[in-house]
């Protein structure tokens, strides 16, 4: 069987009113990470390929994501060490168009069956929910809380 048929992905863009410089230190500052996602503490050996995040959210096991790739205000990935059966990869790629810039977020790979379905379906309303959190942070717009309780909340979005 072909890995296209037995695994899927979570992807999706947004336009952001902000620089790349600015989006990508929101996103690899483990002091700002915490401002848009649910965790309330994140660590950071080093911003470079082999660093390691350590995302804290108590009372629940601790996620980590080792970097894999990076290229300054254009792309991180990561190998995410979640509640998943196995890690998964998180990207983020910035591109700069003129005024705005265009955040692409992709968390893969998921394999396709019960054993998997709950992540990939708390994934995807987590990380839409967390990309609009950095969106209105970033544009200096009010947004909710994140909160364990309102991911996939649908009036979150």
């Amino acid at each position: 069987m072909s890995e296209e048929s037995t695994h899927r992905e979570i992807m999706f863009s947004v336009d952001i009113e902000a620089r790349p410089e600015e989006v990508w230190r929101k996103l690899t500052d483990p002091n700002e990470i915490p401002k848009w996602s649910y965790m309330e503490r994140c660590e950071l050996s080093e911003l470079k390929v082999g660093g390691t995040y350590r995302f804290i959210d108590p009372p629940g096991p601790d996620d980590t994501g080792q970097i894999l790739v990076l290229e300054l205000n254009q792309r991180l990935v990561y190998e995410w060490t979640s509640s998943e059966p196995e890690p998964t990869y998180m990207e983020y790629l910035l591109e700069d168009r003129c005024g705005y810039t265009r955040l692409t977020v992709r968390n893969s790979p998921f394999k396709k069956g019960p054993q998997w379905d709950k992540f990939y379906e708390q994934n995807f309303k987590g990380w839409l929910d967390f990309t609009m959190q950095l969106k209105a942070l970033l544009e200096g717009n009010e947004a909710a809380p994140v909160t364990e309780s309102t991911l996939g909340d649908p009036n979150r979005v």
